[in-house]
């Protein structure tokens, strides 16, 4: 998968590539923006394509290298995120990576370490990642991941090169659907109305049927008789907790009425 099949952010996969070409690559960034826009894609792509041995400002996904970091099998590049158990990276997960990183790379040149909700650590952990920003190894590289950047230390914020994702176009997003999903042009715009320019979101929604739920949804909006509003309350009654989509569910119904007053209202 080369950078001109990530989706969308064209200017960011530019910056990227215009350091891979120079070959003046910061210590640290940031990638920030929406869950779910392909920042954490981006990332290891941009890992891929640092240690790729058959380009040099992009990636083959055929070197051994590049094969390697999509199992996450390479031995230079470490995925920090949160464990099964736990909400946030642990102290002792990073302490564990700054003694990682003190080696030289096994196999290329640099040694990196993308940082998944870097924006949730906690402040004893984002201390300890900020002593490896404020002295870093010489050959490593560090990608924070972060849905925004007002929960990390202004401190560890000064040490990154900032890479802001904006949210996708719907137009962007219909046509990824459309290709890779086999989605219908109407589904796929229908899903991308409500992804708010997540990819992510998009696909989930997809997955767990939302469209489905929708069609079931409408008629019960649209009538307004007595056996509707039991089939109704019949309807909320089977999905209430027991199905993860409802937040998506009350996401459509949220969009519906605005739509209704917008239109009331002129």
């Amino acid at each position: 998968m080369p950078f001109e099949s990530i989706i969308g952010h064209e200017r960011q996969i530019s910056l990227l590539r215009k350091m891979l070409r120079s070959g003046i690559i910061p210590h640290a960034f940031i990638f920030y923006g929406v869950p779910g826009i392909g920042k954490y894609t981006t990332a290891r792509a941009f890992a891929k394509a640092l240690h790729c041995t058959l380009q040099k400002d992009d990636f083959c996904e055929v070197c051994t290298s590049c094969q390697k970091i999509e199992r996450k099998t390479h031995p230079d590049v470490l995925f920090l995120e949160p464990l099964e158990d736990k909400k946030t990276i642990t102290i002792a997960q990073l302490r564990d990576m700054q003694e990682q990183i003190a080696y030289r790379p096994f196999e290329g040149r640099w040694k990196i370490v993308i940082i998944d909700d870097a924006d949730r650590l906690q402040p004893e952990s984002a201390n300890c990642l900020l002593k490896t920003l404020e002295e870093p190894p010489d050959h490593t590289v560090l990608i924070l991941i972060a849905t925004s950047t007002t929960a990390l230390l202004p401190t560890v914020l000064s040490r990154c090169q900032h890479v802001r994702f904006s949210p996708l176009a719907q137009a962007e997003m219909v046509m990824y659907l459309c290709k890779n999903r086999g989605t219908t042009q109407q589904d796929a715009a229908c899903v991308a109305s409500y992804a708010q320019g997540s990819i992510g979101r998009a696909l989930l929604l997809l997955d767990e049927d939302f469209l489905k739920q929708r069609t079931q949804l409408i008629p019960l909006l649209i009538s307004g008789t007595a056996q509707q509003a039991t089939e109704s309350l019949s309807f909320a009654k089977k999905h209430a907790n027991e199905n993860p989509l409802d937040s998506y569910a009350f996401e459509f119904l949220r969009c519906w009425y605005r739509d209704i007053l917008l239109l009331k209202s002129g």
